[in-house]
């Protein structure tokens, strides 16, 4: 009989001790997850945008600080005369900024700035293209056009930089 009273005092022990084993473990998981949503912000915006997985915007006048690129597509494709030669030139190029109201208006704008795009290209010179300076020249024009084009439209010049990711002339 006192075997029995001594194996039941063992069997609660252990019990017991796995009951404050697993109360700690879900401290210890709600502890992290609370930390998790107050780092995020999502306990702070009331959580329902991370509930629905939809990415927790950020607050209107924070600045992106990452760079946003957008493709002017197709690739502007134009011709010329060299020499009595009638010549192409096809030309990928892609707007960088930052801000992410910048992206909208560009594609907003999206036709003026190809038009002043191509008009520029078709008054260049095949000469004047073919070296390194002149295709740097276009580049910083190029930028100029577009930053005057989005300042008259939102009122800030918005584009960071013009890269040229194909230029092929023939």
């Amino acid at each position: 009989m006192a075997e029995e009273d001594t194996k039941e005092i063992k069997g609660a022990s252990s019990k017991g001790m796995w009951l404050w084993v697993a109360v700690i473990v879900l401290v210890s998981v709600g502890a992290s997850i609370a930390v998790t949503l107050y780092v995020t912000g999502a306990l702070l915006s009331g959580g329902d945008s991370v509930a629905h997985g939809e990415v927790v915007a950020p607050h209107p006048k924070a600045e992106h600080k990452e760079p946003l690129y957008v493709a002017l597509d197709p690739p502007f494709v134009v011709n010329f005369e060299a020499q009595g030669v009638l010549r192409f030139l096809q030309v990928s190029i892609v707007l960088m900024t930052h801000d992410p109201d910048v992206v909208e208006a560009i594609k907003m704008h999206m036709p003026r700035i190809r038009n002043d795009i191509i008009l520029l290209l078709t008054a260049q010179d095949f000469e004047t293209l073919s070296t390194p300076e002149g295709k740097e020249k276009i580049r910083k024009e190029i930028l100029e056009r577009v930053q005057a084009i989005m300042k008259q439209s939102i009122g800030v010049p918005g584009v960071d930089e013009v890269y040229f990711t194909s230029f092929v002339m023939q």
